[in-house]
């Protein structure tokens, strides 16, 4: 069985912070604890590489952000693409994505927490990382986000704020 290379792209956000607070910015770590956690899974069936591009709470995620984003996706040799981000601008993000790399043939998906991964518990973030994984292998080309078990496209999704998920919009 051919193993799938995954390339992990570190934003920041919530899932990377010190701090929790629903209400205010993430306290984001200098450096992100995702290869660490990636690292205790034991022979999985993918390979990655990682990038730390940079380490903001997600209402620092500019336009100018995203473009450089979408440069480091570009250069990837991986055709799966997986970026971490805060969850406040993650539906922003999505959209962006969607309208600049239109006909992409990677699949990309965003995901993220609202906990916390290093040392908080309970937190969300370890499966919300293994289900947008366990899902970036199978769907087609195309940007995703991957939350609460659940994978949106863009148009599809918002965030409840109040309730800390992510939802389907309602037609």
């Amino acid at each position: 069985m051919k193993k799938n290379k995954i390339h992990i792209i570190a934003t920041g956000g919530t899932i990377d912070s010190k701090f929790y607070a629903p209400t205010e910015s993430s306290l984001v770590k200098q450096e992100s604890g995702i290869p660490s956690f990636l690292d205790m899974i034991i022979k999985p069936h993918f390979y990655f590489s990682f990038d730390q591009h940079i380490m903001v709470d997600s209402n620092d995620i500019t336009n100018q952000v995203r473009d450089s984003l979408i440069e480091k996706i570009k250069n990837s040799p991986s055709d799966k693409i997986l970026i971490t981000h805060g969850t406040n601008t993650l539906t922003q993000t999505l959209h962006y994505f969607t309208e600049k790399l239109t006909n992409t043939p990677k699949t990309i998906f965003l995901t993220g927490s609202m906990i916390p991964m290093d040392g908080f518990c309970p937190t969300d973030g370890g499966f919300n990382l293994g289900f947008a994984i366990a899902n970036l292998i199978h769907y087609p080309a195309g940007v995703y986000i991957a939350m609460n078990g659940a994978v949106f496209a863009d148009g599809d999704v918002k965030k409840n704020f109040d309730i800390a998920r992510f939802e389907y919009i309602k037609s």
